[in-house]
């Protein structure tokens, strides 16, 4: 899915799961990238991909959480198989159906729209991994979970396995976003000529509202060597957890 798509979808399920639920997600673990839609943000595919054809270097290894718990009556209700996680395209056939269910339920469906949507970043046909999925079932263990490396493991996978030189179009994984906050924070210039920082924001994901204006590289970096004579840019990318 594309940003407007991103958009559009989260915004059918905060309709559809209702209120009392969505605000419970906006707090959750992964309540930043419900907040990231609602700020003034625009994605920009070009500078990302500027940014991806130039250097990036990501290694990162996690150990593996496991949670017990009896999913299959929750997934046989909402029609989906047992045997592997939902798609959002399954969801989003839901999303019309489940105004009047429970709060927990809606909240259920309401986290694994933000998990397909937003953390894995993958299309509406493509299935949650289940050991993933059935996580929404236990609140507490949901909360447990790194859900930022997840993200980001998604993403840095979907960057690696990118032929840049082969492909007019690539796909990238994951919480995408977090590569347009990386340009602004590598690349000083860009970010104070074409970022808009919000100061105050100790969560990097919301730190920046970007420009409408589309970045002009030859003419940026014109303006950087008359500035500094050399240009070096240094990509450096540090995730915290």
């Amino acid at each position: 899915m594309n940003h407007n798509s991103h958009l559009a979808a989260l915004q059918m399920a905060e309709e559809a799961v209702g209120l009392d639920a969505w605000e419970s997600i906006k707090t959750s673990s992964v309540g930043v990238i419900v907040k990231l839609k609602e700020m003034d943000y625009t994605w920009s595919a070009k500078a990302v991909h500027h940014l991806l054809t130039n250097q990036l270097v990501v290694n990162n290894i996690h150990e593996i959480w496991s949670v017990e718990v009896d999913h299959k009556p929750f997934w046989e209700e909402i029609g989906v198989s047992p045997s592997h996680g939902p798609m959002f395209s399954e969801l989003r056939l839901l999303l019309t159906q489940i105004r009047n269910w429970s709060f927990e339920k809606r909240r259920m469906i309401g986290l694994l729209s933000v998990l397909s949507i937003g953390v894995l970043g993958i299309s509406p046909g493509s299935r949650i991994p289940l050991e993933q999925a059935k996580r929404v079932l236990d609140i507490e263990a949901f909360e447990r979970y790194p859900w930022g490396r997840v993200a980001f493991s998604s993403l840095v996978n979907s960057v690696k396995v990118i032929s840049f030189e082969e492909r007019n179009k690539y796909t990238l994984r994951g919480c995408v976003h977090a590569l347009l906050i990386w340009v602004y924070e590598s690349i000083p210039g860009i970010g104070e000529e074409y970022g808009n920082r919000i100061e105050g924001n100790q969560v990097p994901l919301l730190s920046w509202s970007a420009s409408r204006c589309r970045i002009n590289w030859d003419l940026f970096y014109k303006k950087e060597k008359s500035l500094h004579q050399k240009v070096k840019f240094f990509f450096m990318i540090v995730s915290s957890y």
